[in-house]
């Protein structure tokens, strides 16, 4: 991948994904070691893979015809524009 690493020398980080690695949809994640005298460095690999996040669509309540928007689980109320601002 050619995202981003938060500390390229620990082994415990976070990994951002690249507009490039999300358009692939998946990255290959690798661990090296280093200072390993005259031992062969040890390595592993993890595939990643990315997956977008799903669209929302508005969804009509029927029975007084005001249209409802999801936010996150729950229905955040009566839309108030055409762009899902809700109340």
């Amino acid at each position: 991948g050619n995202g981003t690493y938060a500390s390229n020398t620990s082994t415990n980080t976070t990994y951002t994904p690249s507009a490039i690695d999300k358009a692939a949809g998946t990255v290959i994640l690798t661990i090296t070691s280093t200072g390993n005298g005259t031992c062969h460095a040890a390595f592993d690999q993890l595939t990643l893979t990315i997956v977008p996040k799903p669209a929302v669509s508005p969804i009509s309540n029927r029975s007084n015809r005001e249209d409802y928007y999801p936010c996150g689980f729950i229905y955040c109320g009566k839309c108030i524009n055409s762009i899902g601002t809700c109340i």
